[in-house]
């Protein structure tokens, strides 16, 4: 277990060039984890050895099948509260009783999720901050192909965000995009209940929080106060909804794909499996749902909550149109 945890995360921040005094004593995760996470992004070459070591770690046999059964443990409870998962965990892993007041039982699950969460393979911002855990929809892929052989290339998940490795037609039935939908429909769920879920496009900029629009959007955001009362979603082609916050994580950082390229069969896909969430997930998380969208996304997005109880309130997609969208948001979250 300690190869998953302490050696690793040393390794990692060895590695980005942060102080190494914290894993000279008790490595204390939680305290150097964000400056972690932005070494990771800060530049490629960084990113390429938190990718180098990810591998690493999957090449030890030990290691292999402690992640593989973890993630198949947490893919079939879902996402749900920390503390919940560590007797089903300890009892997979090590086919004993968990006693939960025994600190060294305790200690076994805590070290391999802060391990997990330094991987990316569960969503860290949930786990440190809010105590729950969640896969990510990059570790999703690994479980989809432990547990079916499919994807065949699970590492094309571990590319750098804003490279284009998914590209080319009919790309709503790619194998790896394919799997996203199913996380999306069967995996995942919003786990912080807010007021309002906003709803804005994607964009040829990747990562999609780098482009212009949503800049801005996220400055509005801070500047009012709104971040604790606002989740936000991009309504995507092929992917259909990015939860804002995994839109550096594969898929969402790497593909490419214009709206005219959508065929008519991709299109009902579209719509059908943006009804079922919004339906299924946002409908019964939120009270408001706003959604600011160009043409071809408003037709999606409006034949998809066709029907449906949702109260949805459009704010026209242009820079002209952000001090209303900014109104409007601030409108629904005082009612």
């Amino acid at each position: 277990m300690k190869t998953l945890t302490n050696i690793m995360a040393c390794e990692l921040v060895n590695k980005l060039d942060h102080d190494m005094r914290n894993c000279k004593k008790k490595y204390r995760v939680k305290s150097i984890f964000y400056s972690l996470l932005r070494g990771i992004y800060s530049s490629k070459r960084k990113y390429m050895l938190y990718k180098d070591l990810i591998k690493k770690i999957l090449n030890v046999k030990q290691n292999k099948r402690i992640i593989i059964t973890t993630l198949n443990v947490l893919a079939s409870i879902g996402p749900t509260i920390k503390d919940e998962v560590f007797p089903i965990l300890y009892e997979k892993l090590f086919s004993e009783s968990f006693h939960w007041g025994k600190e060294i039982h305790r200690d076994k699950v805590r070290r391999l999720l802060n391990a997990l969460a330094l991987l990316l393979f569960i969503d860290p911002y949930e786990y440190f901050i809010d105590k729950k855990v969640i896969l990510t929809s990059m570790s999703y892929v690994y479980h989809h192909h432990f547990q079916w052989g499919n994807p065949s290339n699970p590492h094309i998940a571990l590319t750098f965000p804003g490279e284009i490795v998914l590209r080319g037609n009919n790309l709503f039935f790619n194998e790896h995009v394919k799997t996203y939908h199913n996380y999306l429909i069967n995996y995942w769920k919003p786990l912080k209940r807010k007021i309002s879920a906003l709803f804005t496009p994607c964009s040829s900029v990747k990562p999609i929080p780098r482009s212009f629009m949503n800049v801005k959007i996220d400055g509005i955001l801070r500047k009012y106060g709104l971040e604790g009362y606002v989740d936000r979603y991009i309504v995507s082609e092929p992917l259909v909804l990015i939860p804002y916050r995994f839109a550096y994580y594969f898929p969402a950082a790497h593909y490419d794909y214009h709206p005219s390229m959508v065929s008519s069969k991709e299109r009902r896909v579209y719509v059908e499996l943006l009804r079922k969430v919004i339906e299924d997930k946002i409908a019964r998380n939120y009270d408001r749902i706003v959604y600011s969208l160009p043409r071809f996304h408003k037709r999606i997005f409006e034949e998809a909550i066709s029907g449906l109880d949702v109260e949805a309130v459009y704010v026209p997609y242009n820079v002209y149109y952000l001090p209303k969208l900014k109104e409007t948001l601030l409108r629904l979250v005082r009612e």
